[in-house]
């Protein structure tokens, strides 16, 4: 008599926006095992988009349960805590598996002139969206006048 049981608690992935993706849950115990899938803690119903399949194997000869993720053509929306929640007459269990899709981050809003001197201008903006990663730097483009856009050194946020 052995409970619904994960051998690994937790995982994560990084993976760039458009990859596709397979998060696995192989789940032990005594049979009959369920187990049911949530998104940030919501239940996860692949059949929402096509983009999302769920392929359920029971191992033979062992007593466990194979749960397969695959998610194509990943987006910013994919990235979320996915839990496979496994349960017997036994006891019940989590594996939980972070995942993070990292893309270009957006371009800043709300930029505006703080202040003019002679030489200067003091810039401000509302931080963009990062695309789930760390910005270390912004590059700022002006134009004067009629003349073409010149680039300015690299600069740290």
């Amino acid at each position: 008599m052995v409970g619904a049981h994960f051998k690994s608690k937790f995982g994560s992935q990084t993976v760039a926006k458009g990859q596709d993706v397979w998060i696995e849950c192989l789940s032990y115990g005594e049979r009959p095992i369920a187990v049911a899938l949530t998104r940030d803690g919501q239940p996860f119903d692949a059949g929402v988009e096509n983009r999302y399949q769920v392929i359920r194997n029971e191992t033979s000869g062992v007593d466990a349960v194979w749960l397969r993720i695959h998610i194509l053509d990943t987006t910013r929306r994919d990235s979320a805590l996915y839990t496979c929640i496994a349960s017997n007459k036994y006891g019940r269990d989590e594996f939980n598996h972070q995942l993070i899709v990292q893309e270009a981050p957006d371009i800043p809003e709300n930029v505006m002139v703080n202040e003019i001197t002679s030489r200067t201008a003091l810039l401000s903006w509302l931080e963009p969206y990062a695309g789930n990663a760390i910005i270390i730097k912004y590059r700022l483009e002006m134009k004067q006048s009629l003349n073409g856009w010149q680039s300015s050194p690299q600069s740290s946020p």
